[in-house]
């Protein structure tokens, strides 16, 4: 999970790369292990959280690490759209 601050002239194409649709979704969604990302706004315009889920957290760190490149080229897209990035942690759910 991921906290974002964002100039709100931005929120379209921060929600275009980071949204349930986005290019971070299609990135991930070549994965079987990738269960989906939800995307949630503060009401204020100018916060968001990203929920990424998977299987678990070895396929993820597998993933991103047999995928480098691209991945570091879509983190670098997030910087420019983003005055600050948090990593809130990382959950595993109560079942």
């Amino acid at each position: 999970m991921w906290s974002y601050g964002i100039d709100p002239d931005d929120t379209s194409a921060f929600e275009r790369l980071y949204g349930p649709d986005g290019d971070w979704a299609r990135f991930f969604a070549r994965s079987p292990a990738y269960a989906g990302t939800e995307l949630l706004r503060d009401p204020t315009g100018d916060r968001y959280l990203t929920i990424d889920r998977w299987a678990d957290e070895a396929s993820h760190a597998e993933f991103v690490e047999r995928h480098r490149d691209e991945f570091e080229r879509l983190d670098a897209a997030g910087a420019r759209l983003t005055r600050e990035e948090t990593f809130v942690g990382r959950f595993e759910p109560i079942v």
